[in-house]
């Protein structure tokens, strides 16, 4: 592989635009057997249809901010089910090798937390980490290899998604000034689509970035709420799932630190992306504070799947509660499962589904080395039922 392509980035009025993307990278060539490109992901069907592919490129040499950002798509956009960027430290190409199916596909090199939650069980003592450097911070070692990995998932496209500009005053913080964030890794996930056939295919997708020098006013950062334990029955008009990333979740993110810093002020919420496939007909989260419904970050009534409905979206609200030390935020999936016949689990092929959503927020101190990542996510554990119903 050829690495990223863009380079350095250019003026557009008062930003800086830097384009982030693969160089012809092979998704697969002629015949597809899941072995050719990096295809290597099995779904329920049984067939190899899905896989990624990292890049890495650093960030401007100068103090920068991150106020925007669309997909730069090629003229195969139908294989891209979506591209993330991160924020690393500056040797995350030395200790991970970013052309390793595995490394790229599962994370390796993202600092990264996993809950294992059983319905109606507290969540603490069986945290279980996804890769080394987690088992060492829970130790209270900081090793090497931990502050080589990506500290954050600044930002997401799922296919449809548009542009989105941040609110007029925030950003997120990049280079020279911050802890870690001196590296841009670029990850696309693959998606064979059904009436693709066995045609080869190579791809230069990535992310275009709207950076501005200026100091906005608030720094921001981001944290995802994801589920791996979701699991849709069969033959549901309106099936209801839900699951709370609670405070012992979300203080295993950079999120921590952030809160502790607000003197118990809290944080603000400033962007919202809710992310399902195509069964979900309605999307929203609510604000918990000892156990009780105090608000809603976000709503979507009429959510469509893939399409504009994945775009980030405002929820900056001066008037909404802040979120505080102990609070919880529990995320509702609504889906229609009518004309599938198997159950659908979690997954990232086709016949598989998700309930995920990535907020923004500020204020956030780029100062500070964080212990774990910013994606603590969940595993529901059914014990004797077939599904999780909340």
């Amino acid at each position: 592989r050829g690495g990223a392509a863009g380079g350095g980035g250019r003026r557009e009025g008062a930003l800086t635009v830097r384009d982030i993307r693969l160089d012809g990278h092979p998704v697969w060539e002629g015949e597809r057997d899941g072995q050719e490109g990096v295809l290597s992901i099995r779904g329920p069907s049984g067939e190899v249809d899905a896989g990624f592919a990292c890049a890495a490129e650093p960030p401007e040499e100068e103090p920068s901010w991150i106020v925007g950002w669309e997909p730069l798509l090629d003229a195969r956009e139908d294989l891209v089910h979506h591209m993330d960027i991160f924020l690393c430290h500056r040797s995350v190409t030395e200790h991970w090798n970013l052309d390793d199916k595995y490394v790229c596909a599962t994370d390796a090199f993202m600092v990264n937390h996993l809950e294992v939650v059983r319905p109606g069980r507290s969540p603490g003592g069986v945290g279980a980490s996804v890769v080394q450097a987690v088992r060492d911070a829970k130790r209270g070692k900081r090793t090497e290899r931990q502050l080589s990995g990506c500290s954050k998932l600044a930002l997401a496209y799922d296919k449809g998604a548009g542009r989105y500009m941040l609110p007029e005053g925030f950003g997120y913080e990049v280079g020279p000034g911050t802890a870690s964030d001196h590296r841009f890794v670029l990850q696309n996930h693959y998606l064979v689509p059904p009436q693709w056939g066995n045609r080869g295919a190579r791809d230069s997708s990535g992310m275009r970035l709207f950076l501005t020098r200026e100091r906005p006013q608030h720094v921001v950062s981001g944290f995802s709420m994801n589920d791996f334990g979701l699991r849709i029955p069969p033959e549901q008009p309106e099936f209801h799932y839900k699951f709370e990333e609670g405070a012992g979740v979300l203080l295993r993110s950079p999120l921590a630190n952030d809160l502790n810093l607000a003197g118990g002020g809290g944080v603000r919420f400033v962007a919202v992306h809710l992310h399902t496939h195509n069964m979900a007909r309605r999307v929203w989260i609510d604000h918990m504070r000892d156990g009780v419904k105090i608000g809603e970050v976000a709503r979507n009534d009429e959510y469509a799947g893939y399409g504009p409905d994945q775009t980030f979206f405002d929820v900056l609200d001066p008037t909404a509660p802040l979120f505080q030390i102990g609070d919880g935020l529990v995320l509702n999936c609504v889906y229609n499962s009518t004309g599938v016949p198997k159950p659908t689990p979690y997954g990232v092929s086709h016949g598989t589904e998700m309930c995920a959503a990535f907020l923004v927020y500020a204020d956030h101190n780029t100062s500070a080395v964080p212990r774990f990542g910013n994606m603590p996510s969940i595993q529901t554990k059914p014990r004797r039922s077939d599904f999780f119903l909340p």
